[in-house]
C-alpha cells in the first residue's frame, strides 16, 4: 500500500511535499505503538489526501496546472494507463444543444459536423442523426426576432408572477436558443427583482407592526433574519424601526380639531391637549377655545 502512495519515490515526495509538516508531529503515540522513525515517516507520507478528479479538472480548466500535471496526478492516485487519455479527452465540456444550433446557423459547424456534436452531449447515433435533421430544417426557417422577444417577455412575466416554475422557464428559454448561462442570468435577475420587491413589502409591514406595538423591534429583526437579510441590513433596519416607533404620532389638523370641538365629539380638555401638542401656548389655546365656543342663544 505504501508503494502505491509514493512513499518510496523521492521525486514525488519532493514534488508534492509529502514530508512537509512532519516536524510538527508528536511522535510519542507512535513510539508507544512500537513504530520506528522510518515507519512513522512512511506512514506520514502515505496519509495525505490528494486532489479529487473534479478538483483537478477545475484546475486544468482555469489553467492553474498544465496537462502534464494531470498526467503526474494519474500516477499519484494510481489511475491505470488505459483510462488516462480517455479521462483527459472527456474532461472538457462539449458544445451544448443551443451552441450547436447557433454555430450551425452561422456556418461554424457544417451539416456533417452535427451528428458528432450531438453524440458528444449524450445522444445515441440514431437520435443524433434525428437531431441533425431537425437542426438543418430549423435553421432553414427564417426567425421572427420580434416574436422571439415577445415570447421572452411573456415567459419572464409568467415566471415572475409564479404562473410557471423555474424548470419550465428554463425549458422555454432554451427552446428560444438561449444558452444555459444566459438562462441562468435572466432568471437570476428576475429572482433578484422578486427578492427586492418582497423585501420592500416586508419592511413596510414590519415597520407598521412595530409602530402599532404589535411586535417589538427585536421581533422585527428576527423576522428579517428568517427572510435572509444580511446582518448589516438587519442592524440598519432595526435602528430605523426603533426611531420610527419613538416618533410622535401625526396630529389631526387644526380645522379637524375645531370641527370636532364644535360638534362636541371631543371635550375641552382633549381640545386643549391637541393644541398644546401642536405647540400653542396657554394664552392662544384660551383664545381658540373662546373663538370656537358657540355664543349662547
Amino acid at each position: 500500500r505504501w508503494q502505491a502512495r509514493e512513499v518510496f519515490e523521492p521525486k514525488m515526495i519532493a514534488k508534492y511535499g509529502l514530508d512537509d509538516e512532519y516536524g510538527e508531529l508528536n511522535l510519542e503515540s507512535f513510539y508507544k505503538a512500537g513504530m520506528t522513525d522510518e515507519q512513522i515517516k512512511n506512514f506520514w507520507r502515505a496519509h495525505w489526501e490528494h486532489a479529487s478528479w473534479t478538483q483537478v479538472q477545475q484546475m486544468l480548466f482555469r489553467r492553474l496546472i498544465p496537462e502534464s500535471e494531470v498526467w503526474d496526478w494519474f500516477r499519484l492516485v494510481e489511475i491505470p494507463p488505459f483510462w488516462r487519455q480517455k479521462m483527459i479527452d472527456s474532461a472538457f465540456h462539449p458544445l451544448t444543444r443551443v451552441d450547436v444550433r447557433r454555430m450551425h446557423r452561422t456556418g461554424t459547424l457544417s451539416d456533417d459536423d452535427l451528428v458528432w456534436a450531438y453524440m458528444d452531449v449524450g445522444f445515441s447515433k440514431k437520435n443524433a442523426g434525428l437531431m441533425a435533421d431537425f437542426t438543418i430544417a430549423y435553421n432553414a426557417t427564417p426567425e421572427d426576432a420580434e416574436a422571439i422577444n415577445l415570447t421572452r417577455a411573456q415567459v419572464e412575466t409568467a415566471y415572475r408572477i409564479g404562473f410557471i416554475g423555474r424548470g419550465e422557464a428554463q425549458g422555454y428559454f432554451e427552446d428560444m436558443d438561449y444558452s444555459k448561462e444566459e438562462v441562468e442570468f435572466i432568471l437570476a435577475l428576475i429572482d433578484h427583482g422578486k427578492s427586492l420587491e418582497s423585501g420592500s413589502s416586508w419592511i413596510t409591514i414590519l415597520r407598521s407592526q412595530v409602530k402599532a406595538g404589535l411586535i417589538t423591534v427585536q421581533d422585527a429583526g428576527n423576522r428579517l433574519a428568517e427572510l435572509g437579510f444580511s446582518s448589516e441590513a438587519i442592524s440598519a433596519y432595526t435602528e430605523l424601526f426603533t426611531a420610527y416607533a419613538e416618533a410622535a404620532d401625526r396630529l389631526p389638523s387644526k380645522t379637524d380639531i375645531k370641527n370636532w370641538f364644535g360638534l362636541k365629539m371631543i371635550t375641552e380638555e382633549e381640545t386643549r391637549s391637541y393644541l398644546k401638542s401642536m405647540g400653542h401656548c396657554e394664552r392662544d389655546i384660551n383664545l381658540y377655545l373662546k373663538f370656537w365656543t358657540p355664543a349662547p342663544a
